[in-house]
C-alpha cells in the first residue's frame, strides 16, 4: 500500500513536470486525471477537475466535438490536429492536440489519454518543421560546432547562422525564415551568405552540397528546440 503510494506520487510528479497538458478520460469519458498544464484552462482546483465530463467544463459548448474525437479515437483512429486559438493575452496561437487508447496489461481499453501543447504562432513554422521530421531521420546536436568541427577543416557557424542553414535546408524560404526569427529577409540573406563565404560556396547549389558533405541535413541544433 504504501509503495503503491510512493509510485503514484512519483507518477503524478513526472506528468507535471512535462512541457504539455495530459489528461486522461475514463470509458465513460470522464476526466480521471490532469497534469497542472491539462487542470489550468478550466479555472478548477484538480479535485474538482476530476469526475466531470466535457459537458461539465468550461468549454461545454465544444463538448460534443470533444466526445466524437475520444469515441473516434476508441475505435481505433489516430487524432493529432493543429487549431488556432488566441491566448490569455491575446496573442494567436496554436494548439496541438492528440489522443490515444488507454490501454491495461491485458490490452483492455481502460479510456483515453490526451496531450495538448500551445505554440506561440511566431514558432509554428519551427513546429512544423521539427514534426515533420521523424525521430530516425535525424539527430540532436547540443552546438553545430562540436558536429562540423570533428570534421577536417573549421567550419564554425553562430547559432543565428546555424539557425538559417536549418530552415534553408529544410526547404524554407529567406521570408519564411525571418517570421521564425523575427528577424528581416535581408538579415537572413547575410547570414545564408557568411555560410557561403566560410564555406567557400558560390552558389546555393554549392551551399546544399557542402551541407550534404557535412551530413548537415539530419543534424537539428539543440538551441533550435529549446526556443520553442
Amino acid at each position: 500500500m504504501y509503495n503503491d503510494a510512493i509510485q503514484q506520487a512519483v507518477n503524478a510528479s513526472l506528468l507535471d513536470a512535462m512541457p504539455q497538458g495530459i489528461y486522461i478520460k475514463d470509458k465513460d469519458l470522464v476526466f480521471r486525471y490532469g497534469n497542472h498544464l491539462a487542470v489550468e484552462p478550466s479555472g478548477l482546483k484538480a479535485d474538482d477537475y476530476v469526475g466531470r465530463s466535457d459537458w461539465e467544463m468550461p468549454w461545454d459548448k465544444h463538448a460534443q466535438s470533444y466526445i466524437d474525437y475520444d469515441n473516434d479515437t476508441l475505435a481505433g483512429h489516430h487524432y493529432s490536429k493543429l487549431s488556432l486559438s488566441n491566448g490569455t493575452d491575446g496573442e494567436k496561437i496554436v494548439i496541438h492536440d492528440r489522443k490515444f487508447v488507454l490501454s491495461g496489461l491485458n490490452g483492455e481499453q481502460l479510456g483515453v489519454i490526451g496531450t495538448f501543447k500551445i505554440i506561440p504562432f511566431k514558432y509554428f513554422e519551427v513546429f512544423k518543421v521539427i514534426n515533420g521530421l521523424t525521430q530516425d531521420s535525424y539527430k540532436i546536436c547540443a552546438d553545430l560546432n562540436n558536429y562540423l568541427n570533428s570534421t577536417k577543416e573549421n567550419y564554425t557557424l553562430t547559432k543565428k547562422e546555424s539557425t538559417c542553414l536549418f530552415y534553408t535546408l529544410h526547404g524554407k524560404s529567406a521570408k519564411e525564415i525571418a517570421r521564425v526569427m523575427g528577424i528581416s529577409n535581408k538579415t537572413v540573406e547575410f547570414h545564408i551568405a557568411n555560410i557561403k563565404i566560410k564555406w567557400n560556396c558560390n552558389t546555393k547549389q554549392d551551399l546544399f552540397v557542402k551541407a550534404f558533405e557535412l551530413g548537415c541535413f539530419n543534424v537539428l541544433p539543440l538551441h533550435i528546440l529549446q526556443e520553442l
